[in-house]
């Protein structure tokens, strides 16, 4: 069984490696700062000996807005990396589906969950799981900041408060935007108070997690004052959005990550742990069946149900009902005792995709796919529970009740273990490279 130290060379050079990083000048530019960072991370990882991570998060986590993906900071941890980030949501689906992403063969020193703002939405109960699975890891809770948080509030000519405020994005229209050169300066010589908003409600759900999980939290610093907190550090993230990381606020996120992950490694009942070798299982577990980024569906259907690639750029597929009669299809639970089904499809604005009835074991249930979130992202996933079903294959009857632009679009299916699943979620992970 591999543990976390495969060889004692390994361990000698990780602790030299991040010794020699820990005493790199506070007083170095940002740029060289995370050139150095990279360089380093780079020489560490060289060679077969690296520690095993699991990434979970955001776009921030993913690499979006990088050249490439693999320059973000999951990837400068270590050269052992599997990602499991994805676009435009919380930790829902991880935290329902987290046995059938990761499986039983894959396993893990170090896990990072990158959902600060979206705690709520299924962070406990993914570390929770993680924990169950793998009791040895280090677990890793990232808060990463963004100028977005900042937020802006008008003073009059006298220098007072108004009470009127500005996000970022608002205040950077308000002076024609700019490279981040000119934001940085305007914000150094700005009048107006700046301040980060507090976020008490993801920031207990988040200590509790760690504490029950026996996890780490991780916040990228950043001073009270705002405006020069942002001016300051504005060369973390992209010049064409100020959101996402830039290459040097990768580098950043991934030494104060691998500084705690040093820590942690260093304690010595943390070390026998790891030297002991055990995994512990997935409970109860789960079975998720996800078509959306692939196309591969491993289920039986009618002729009258088919698999469509409807976004050939973006790479999505759905099973399309594509009688007016409807057709059917099969789902088997694979466990020996009653699971909740939950069917997930496409919605969006009122009269694109038709309210479809399914029929199953008498019970019938009518389908609206109309979403009650941000008009401006089409096509969000909305996952309902149908029934609970007994072990074995059973049959679902689908029919369209009315005519719209498109067809009704089924991307996925889920066996849950008793744990509610939010009724609208992203769906992924887009991408698993």
């Amino acid at each position: 069984m591999n543990t976390w130290f495969r060889n004692s060379n390994f361990l000698y050079g990780l602790v030299i490696g991040l010794f020699i990083v820990s005493f790199l000048s506070s007083n170095e530019r940002a740029e060289d700062y995370g050139r150095g960072l990279q360089s380093t991370s780079r020489e560490l990882v060289k060679g077969k000996n690296s520690f095993r991570i699991a990434t979970f998060g955001s776009a921030q986590t993913w690499g979006a807005g990088m050249d490439s993906r693999y320059g973000a900071y999951p990837y400068l941890l270590s050269n052992e990396v599997d990602n499991y980030a994805f676009f435009s949501a919380g930790p829902n689906y991880p935290s329902v589906c987290t046995e059938s992403l990761i499986g039983d063969d894959h396993l893990y020193d170090v896990i990072v969950l990158e959902y600060w703002l979206k705690a709520r939405e299924g962070l406990p109960e993914l570390a929770r799981r993680l924990r169950q699975r793998f009791p040895q890891a280090v677990i890793i809770m990232l808060k990463i900041w963004g100028p977005y948080h900042g937020r802006r509030v008008l003073v009059d000519n006298n220098g007072t408060a108004t009470g009127v405020e500005m996000t970022f994005r608002e205040w950077k229209e308000s002076v024609g935007g700019g490279n981040i050169a000119k934001l940085s300066s305007l914000l150094r010589n700005d009048t107006c108070e700046w301040y980060f908003p507090e976020h008490h409600q993801a920031d207990e759900i988040i200590a509790e997690a760690a504490k029950n999980t026996s996890s780490f939290i991780v916040e990228i610093p950043h001073s009270g004052d705002a405006k020069t907190t942002i001016a300051d550090h504005l060369d973390w993230f992209e010049e064409f959005d100020n959101a996402h990381l830039s290459p040097t606020g990768h580098a950043v996120v991934a030494n104060h990550t691998r500084g705690t992950i040093m820590n942690a490694l260093m304690g010595e009942s943390v070390l026998e742990l790891a030297n002991s070798g055990t995994y512990g299982n997935w409970g109860e577990g789960d079975d998720c069946h996800l078509w959306y980024t692939t196309g591969g569906a491993s289920l039986s259907y009618s002729d009258t149900l088919k698999m469509n690639e409807f976004n050939n750029d973006l790479g999505k597929f759905a099973l399309e009902v594509t009688d007016d009669a409807g057709g059917w299809f099969e789902v088997d639970n694979p466990f020996s005792d009653n699971r909740m089904l939950y069917l997930s499809y496409l919605a969006t604005d009122e009269g694109v995709y038709p309210k479809t009835n399914i029929t199953i074991s008498g019970v019938s249930l009518t389908l609206n796919p109309v979403t009650t979130l941000d008009k401006k992202k089409a096509n969000l996933i909305h996952t309902v529970p149908v029934i609970e079903l007994p072990h074995g294959v059973s049959t679902i009857n689908i029919i369209p009740l009315e005519k719209t632009s498109e067809f009704f679009r089924l991307v996925g299916l889920t066996f849950t273990n008793g744990i509610a699943v939010p009724l609208e979620y992203g769906f992924g992970p887009q991408f698993n490279l």
